[in-house]
C-alpha cells in the first residue's frame, strides 16, 4: 500500500531537480515491490560530496530550493517530508530529490496517525508531538528538513552529530533544542 501511495506522488512530478519515476518492478524481490528510477553514476548527495567536498554548493543548495519550490507550488502541494542528503541523488552536478516514501499530498494527510514518519535528525519539532504530527505535513516541514541538510552539506556530517543515538535528539528537540549552525 505504501509503496504503491509512493508511486502515485512520485509519478506525478516532473522536474529538472526531481529524480524521474520510470515504473513498478514486482517479479525481482517477489513478493516485494520495487520502484525504478534512473541509476545515478554520482550516487547521493553524501556519497558526492564524500568525494567532492567544495564542489559547487551554493548550485547544490539552489537545487535543493528549486524542488521543494515545484513540490510546494503544485495544487494541491506535495510535501517530501524525509528530505536530507541520502534522498538527494547527483547526475552532472544536477541535484534531484528522491525517496518519495514519506511524501504527502497536503490535502491527503487526514488518515494519518501520529507515530512520526521520517528520519529524526532532520524532522522538526511538531513532528514528534502527539497534538501536532498530523499537521506538520505542510511545505514549512520541508523548510525545517532544508535548513538541516544545508548544515549537513556544508559540514559533511548529519545534523545533531554532538549527539550518539536517534531518541537523543528527540529529547533535545523537545528541550527546545535545534541542529546548529558551524
Amino acid at each position: 500500500k505504501d509503496c504503491f501511495r509512493e508511486a502515485i506522488v512520485w509519478k506525478r512530478l516532473q522536474h529538472k531537480n526531481i529524480q524521474p519515476f520510470l515504473g513498478i518492478e514486482h517479479e525481482l524481490y517477489d513478493p516485494s515491490l520495487c520502484l525504478i528510477s534512473p541509476w545515478r553514476e554520482m550516487g547521493s548527495l553524501n556519497q558526492f560530496l564524500k568525494k567532492n567536498p567544495m564542489h559547487g554548493l551554493i548550485d547544490v543548495v539552489l537545487d535543493i530550493l528549486h524542488a521543494l519550490d515545484y513540490l510546494h507550488t503544485l495544487e494541491p502541494p506535495v510535501v517530501h517530508a524525509d528530505l536530507r542528503g541520502g534522498n538527494i541523488v547527483n547526475d552532472d552536478h544536477t541535484c534531484m530529490v528522491t525517496d518519495f516514501g514519506v511524501s504527502r499530498i497536503s490535502q491527503s494527510i487526514r488518515n494519518l496517525t501520529a507515530t512520526p514518519h521520517g528520519t529524526y535528525r532532520w524532522m522538526p519539532p511538531e513532528a514528534f508531538n502527539e497534538e501536532t504530527a498530523k499537521d506538520s505535513y505542510h511545505p514549512p516541514r520541508d523548510m525545517y528538513s532544508f535548513a538541516c541538510t544545508v548544515i549537513e552539506i556544508y559540514t559533511n556530517d548529519h545534523p545533531f552529530s554532538e549527539i550518539k543515538h536517534d531518541n537523543g535528539v528527540v529529547g533535545a528537540l523537545a528541550r527546545g533544542r535545534r541542529a546548529q549552525w558551524p
